[in-house]
């Protein structure tokens, strides 16, 4: 009785833990939630859909994978920034009295002006590409971890369904008052938690 006490002390001071994540993910606002409308009983094998939910929309993972994007537009545009410069524009100066108006045109190499830039963009691609398996990696054995407990605290769950369906705890305390082992006060308080 006192290790189910305590795990059932232990299960309301989760829950109240996360009611709080749950505020802080509904932007501060407290939900009206009532424990009454929860299912009693799920089926943890159709849990496996939800894995590439929990996984691939996480917000970081998605931030990540824009970088990672962004990273490898970076190459194409240091790429092509490094390629030879042609320009071509219409020009017009006044030097006092005389008007010079042409076309002017002209090219240009870049030799060591942007030297190390699709090195530097294939590095920020490598980071990026990098820090999204480790953020995967992470997700997935967080999503890994909780499922495990779950699936424990369901079969948990269900044994002591089982366990309480055959012993019936109103017989066992009826007989424990009948025995004098335990007192009235007793033996209505435990009638009431279990009722």
């Amino acid at each position: 009785m006192i290790n189910l006490m305590s795990e059932y002390d232990l299960c309301l001071s989760d829950i109240d833990v996360l009611f709080t994540v749950l505020k802080v993910l509904n932007g501060g606002l407290e939900l009206k939630y009532s424990l009454l409308e929860y299912p009693k009983i799920l089926d943890v094998n159709r849990l496996d859909c939800l894995h590439d939910i929990f996984v691939t929309n996480d917000l970081s993972i998605r931030q990540i994978q824009s970088e990672v994007e962004v990273s490898s537009q970076m190459i194409k545009v240091s790429k092509s920034e490094s390629l030879l410069e042609i320009s071509f524009v219409y020009v017009s100066e006044a030097i006092q009295n005389e008007h010079i108006r042409g076309f002017r045109g002209g090219f240009s190499i870049p030799l060591w002006q942007k030297r190390n830039t699709i090195k530097a963009a294939k590095i920020s691609l490598d980071l990026n590409m990098a820090q999204q398996d480790y953020a995967l990696q992470r997700r997935e054995a967080g999503w890994d971890q909780q499922f495990e407990l779950y699936k424990s605290k369901s079969k948990r769950l269900n044994s002591l369904g089982k366990l309480l369906d055959k012993t019936t705890p109103h017989k066992s305390l009826l007989k424990a008052f009948e025995l004098g082992e335990i007192s009235l006060r007793t033996y209505i308080t435990e009638s009431v938690f279990y009722y």
